[in-house]
């Protein structure tokens, strides 16, 4: 947190907004791992699919959007990722009528620069 406060962020409950929504990424990661074992284990068809199959608008695949697989790029590619990929998929996530999409409509990514990312997120 302190690392979001000396780098740009000046509102710390901005910086635990922030962090919120990259907790709630990693847990819609840890969701999307159980479904893909529980599938596994069944022999079945993943039944709730959080990051669906192929790629998103701007041809990024769905699957390079989960918390597993961005915490490990160098951290330009990481920024752009979350940035371009992850915040806009996460504004669409659940439909535009749902309950989610309502208070996620507004989701934000302002970490303001590469320099605040790998440190602060993992």
């Amino acid at each position: 947190m302190e690392r979001l406060l000396d780098r740009g962020i000046s509102n710390p409950l901005e910086v635990i907004e922030q962090i919120t929504y990259l907790l709630f990424l990693r847990r819609l990661d840890d969701l999307q791992t159980l479904e893909e074992l529980k599938a596994q284990r069944l022999k079945k068809p993943i039944e709730r699919r959080i990051f669906p199959e192929g790629k998103d608008p701007r041809k990024m695949p769905y699957e390079q959007l989960r918390w597993s697989k961005f915490k490990n790029l160098e951290p330009r590619e990481m920024y752009t990722v979350v940035s371009e990929h992850v915040f806009p998929f996460l504004r669409t996530l659940g439909g535009d009528e749902s309950t989610y999409a309502h208070h996620m409509k507004d989701a934000r990514f302002t970490i303001p620069h590469p320099g605040c990312s790998r440190k602060s997120w993992t």
